[in-house]
């Protein structure tokens, strides 16, 4: 696994296995600034803008809690690991696609001209997601960065690893998403690492990685192979 350094993450639910699919084969969606959580970040951008641009959010944060119940269902869900490219820029000046957010408040987004621009900046009330993001432009973007597939955007990024979340054996579709991972492995010669968390004896309010998970056996425990 790559360096805490060079790791982000996406927290999400198991509930449409298209989507999960998606972001296996294609990359992670980019969504319209509409469907952003906080309505502030996209009030003042106007409708042209709202057309042109779409996000792609990851985090740096791993193992975190917060992401795991507002972003991956109370740990029905999972934490995907990528790597961030090498040419990657952690300075908030950076020109690259791939950005850290940077977060302040509501006088310094006020100066901030650029739609583009802007959606780079997050309230700091958000500051627990240690979120980075790509913004895709309609007008200039790099095909070799993006795919376009039926007017649905995504940032290409290979997945690296999944980390399952304590509870993500009662997602209904847990059995469906094994199948994914287990096929994209056996059609693919990258193969994607699993692993899960459980919650840690000692404590109700923390978790860990289960050291004894194994994909295979769960794989077998579900009558896949």
């Amino acid at each position: 696994m790559a360096n805490k350094r060079s790791s982000i993450y996406k927290y999400t639910n198991l509930k449409n296995i298209n989507n999960f699919k998606s972001i296996l084969n294609h990359g992670v969606y980019a969504c319209p600034c509409e469907l952003l959580n906080d309505p502030f970040e996209w009030e003042r951008i106007d409708e042209h803008g709202n057309e042109r641009y779409r996000i792609a959010c990851f985090s740096f944060s791993r193992n975190s809690k917060l992401m795991w119940e507002h972003y991956a269902d109370g740990h029905r869900g999972c934490m995907i690991h990528f790597v961030l490219p090498d040419d990657y820029d952690s300075s908030f000046t950076s020109s690259n696609l791939l950005r850290k957010v940077n977060y302040e408040n509501k006088i310094g987004y006020d100066k901030i001209s650029s739609d583009y621009e802007r959606l780079y900046h997050k309230d700091k009330k958000w500051q627990y997601e240690n979120e980075i993001r790509a913004v895709f432009d309609l007008e200039k973007h790099d095909s070799n960065q993006w795919e376009i597939i039926d007017n649905l955007v995504f940032y290409k990024i290979k997945v690296q690893s999944i980390f399952f979340g304590c509870e993500t054996f009662k997602e209904d579709n847990y059995k469906q998403v094994l199948k994914v991972i287990y096929d994209y492995n056996q059609n693919h010669s990258r193969k994607i690492k699993v692993g899960k968390f459980k919650i840690k004896e000692s404590s109700k309010y923390a978790f860990e990685q289960d050291n004894e998970f194994s994909f295979e056996d769960e794989l077998r425990r579900y009558k896949i192979i």
